[in-house]
């Protein structure tokens, strides 16, 4: 019960032809995918400058544009009213930046804040972290589960929170 030769050679053009077609099938779907990138980036820095000053900065590791919108790792934002946001990850869409991962934040008027994630509206300067966060303004501390902060009006609303105020006790005269 010897097997031929022409089967074993049958089978071996077969396995070869089957192997070739699923190695062509893969590699076009890793091509589709990068088709859907406008741009890929890496350690790139992008600023947005008005006539008389920088109105923003963004330092990223790593990016992608898809649809006008901007998904990236490791960031670092500034801006006119934000001294520093960073995070693990951001999605970038229009005025609205997502920021997600070890999400710190440091304003301009003293307060800082950190979170798993945070929503930055930059149009109507509106700062939403819905998880967990630490919040600290000059020697307040603030924890809660969410915090909406106003940076026009400096009003912050939070639910469940634990705060830590310290007051002015001394007499002026």
């Amino acid at each position: 019960m010897a097997m031929r030769i022409e089967w074993i050679l049958i089978l071996l053009i077969s396995l070869i032809v089957s192997l070739a077609y699923e190695y062509k099938v893969s590699n076009n779907q890793i091509a589709y995918k990068k088709a859907n990138r406008d741009l890929e980036f890496y350690d790139t820095i992008f600023s947005k400058v008005d006539t008389k000053l920088l109105l923003n900065k963004i330092y990223t590791t790593y990016g992608v544009l898809h649809s006008k919108i901007l998904d990236v790792q490791t960031i670092k934002y500034q801006d006119l009213q934000v001294d520093k946001l960073t995070a693990n990850k951001a999605i970038i869409d229009k005025d609205i930046i997502t920021l997600e991962g070890n999400v710190s934040i440091y304003l301009k008027d003293g307060f800082k804040a950190f979170s798993q994630k945070a929503i930055y509206n930059k149009k109507i300067s509106k700062l939403d972290i819905p998880t967990q966060f630490v919040a600290n303004m000059q020697k307040d501390k603030i924890n809660g589960n969410s915090l909406v902060y106003n940076l026009n009006t400096k009003i912050a609303l939070a639910s469940k929170v634990n705060a830590t105020v310290e007051l002015d006790t001394q007499n002026k005269e």
